[in-house]
């Protein structure tokens, strides 16, 4: 098994507005707050450095890492893939994280092929 498909990364699932809230900003409200979730999880991480992963001049790599936060999206849902772009989200190879379609698209039920987006989350000024 591939170690790398172990790894944890956070994703923002199943987001959705009730059509009679759309185009209110409550979308990107809720991304902003989930955004801001990862970057504080991050923070607390990087505070809480476990010693055996410094390197030699004593730089934990988790301090110096970007935070990311990904998605899985619908190829054909072009309003959300449209609301993600806007806010900085770029689509991801799922080779680059070591991943198949196959396993991108594991458990959906829905019409439609997954694709992963991603952000990084640059602590906000």
């Amino acid at each position: 098994e591939n170690s790398t498909n172990n790894i944890k990364r956070p994703y923002m699932y199943n987001l959705a507005v009730d059509k009679r809230w759309k185009r209110q900003g409550i979308a990107r409200a809720l991304i902003r707050e989930c955004e801001n979730f990862v970057r504080d999880r991050h923070k607390r991480r990087a505070e809480m450095v476990d010693f055996s992963s410094l390197n030699r001049k004593g730089e934990s790599s988790c301090s110096n890492s970007i935070p990311k936060l990904f998605l899985k999206v619908r190829n054909n849902n072009t309003a959300a893939i449209s609301l993600y772009k806007t806010m900085e989200y770029r689509e991801i190879d799922p080779k680059t994280l070591s991943l198949s379609q196959e396993e991108v698209n594991i458990g959906s039920a829905e019409l439609g092929e997954l694709v992963i987006f991603a952000k990084d989350l640059i602590a906000e000024k």
